[in-house]
């Protein structure tokens, strides 16, 4: 059985780059979409010429109750405090 996907869902891109991966989505039809990257140079990017919703800024400054975060094979995890 497939099942249709909700383009309603809320996604975040941890480390947007240069939108790449929002793009897609946004071609997808996904319709709330938001990125966050450290890198003014790329936000800018994103916002001025590809018209996306992305913050400049530090994953870790943006989620409370986060310790740190890694990266591997394009997935970000947190580890969380307590």
């Amino acid at each position: 059985t497939r099942f249709a996907p909700n383009l309603d869902a809320s996604i975040l891109d941890a480390g947007a780059g240069y939108g790449h991966f929002l793009q897609a989505a946004r071609r997808s039809g996904y319709r709330n979409i938001q990125g966050i990257e450290p890198s003014a140079h790329r936000s800018e990017h994103c916002r001025a010429n590809l018209n996306l919703d992305v913050t400049t800024e530090f994953i870790e400054n943006c989620i409370e109750g986060c310790r740190y975060f890694y990266s591997s094979m394009g997935i970000t995890y947190c580890h969380w405090k307590g």
